[in-house]
């Protein structure tokens, strides 16, 4: 399931944020290629400088979060699998307004 897709709209907005792990995953360049061969169309932000990272005081990848249009974050999910948690958490923020 194609999560931008299937949930975009006014009241959904998906950002990916890519915080680099090595130093030839901090290449824009090479980031951009990347998400243009997965088919990547929504924004991502490079996060070179882990200032986002930090300030999530996230410290495994994958992470998700779900941030309410107030700016307050409703879940978080760390780790990859059981991805239909992050589809259901969409889909309450969603009914949530």
């Amino acid at each position: 399931m194609d999560l931008f897709d299937t949930y975009h709209d006014d009241r959904f907005k998906l950002i990916t944020v890519h915080f680099p792990h090595a130093g030839s995953s901090r290449d824009i360049s090479g980031i951009k290629d990347r998400a243009d061969a997965l088919g990547v169309t929504y924004p991502v932000v490079v996060d070179n400088d882990l200032v986002l990272w930090n300030a999530f005081g996230t410290r495994t990848w994958p992470a998700f979060y779900g941030i309410d249009r107030q700016g307050n974050i409703r879940f978080a999910k760390f780790g990859g699998g059981s991805f239909e948690i992050v589809v259901d958490a969409v889909k309450q923020l969603k009914e949530l307004g």
